[in-house]
């Protein structure tokens, strides 16, 4: 155990809660529905393929992303990028996949941590997401930073919920899978961190983070039982 006089833990969704791949696979069945209903089984298997590479990273620009899309699939359907956006918006918080292992971050809660998300994206999106994947009562509140102003690696969001929580930011470990974002921007502003490495690599331009789990199972682990120690102490 390393966290020893933190109060709460702040997650990521994207890629640490719910997976995107598994996602993409899904939004796959709709994207060959609406846009290549013409082409064999076999050509829709490789247009998924290639969907869920052209889509891997939440972080292109999707517009961009579709672009290349278009052209690896040999796109000849009418419907442009405003068409595909909206189908986008609508079915993919339908194709949210919890990750497998999420169930674990329920024991911090039992241990006396208070637990919260902090999510790039616009709320609508993020928050469906939340929905479908079960865990709107899991967690105190969800943010998604389209509700509040710049999106990470901004400090001003992790600022933003140390406050609404009535904290400091040393008192809180910031959980995530991308290091620009879930890394370095939260121990800028004094939080610790946990990197989650099931879906992500390292990027060797920053510092490591204060422990690393492949696991979700390996998170509980890091925290001292916050009623333990109340009782200890009396």
């Amino acid at each position: 155990m390393i966290f020893q006089n933190c109060k709460a833990v702040l997650f990521d969704l994207d890629n640490t809660l719910i997976v995107r791949r598994l996602a993409l696979q899904k939004l796959s069945y709709y994207v060959n529905r609406f846009y290549f209903s013409d082409r064999t089984a076999e050509e829709q298997q490789s247009i998924a393929n290639i969907f869920g590479e052209c889509f891997e990273s939440g972080y292109a620009d999707l517009r961009e992303c579709f672009a290349v899309f278009q052209q690896r699939t040999g796109w000849t359907h009418q419907a442009g990028y405003r068409d595909f956006k909206t189908m986008w918006d609508f079915y993919y918080p339908y194709c949210t996949c919890r990750e497998p292992d999420a169930a674990c971050v329920l024991e911090l809660p039992r241990k006396g941590y208070r637990i919260a998300v902090l999510t790039n994206g616009t709320p609508v999106l993020q928050q469906g997401k939340v929905d479908v994947a079960g865990f709107r009562d899991w967690f105190e509140f969800v943010i998604a930073t389209g509700e509040i102003g710049p999106d990470k690696p901004d400090p001003f969001p992790f600022r933003y919920v140390a406050d609404k929580m009535g904290l400091v930011p040393e008192e809180i470990v910031y959980v995530g899978d991308y290091p620009p974002n879930d890394i370095e921007a939260p121990r800028r502003v004094g939080m610790h961190t946990v990197w989650f490495s099931a879906y992500a690599t390292w990027d060797d331009r920053f510092a490591r983070a204060d422990a690393e789990i492949a696991s979700l199972k390996e998170l509980p682990l890091l925290f001292p039982d916050l009623h333990a120690d109340v009782f200890a102490n009396r």
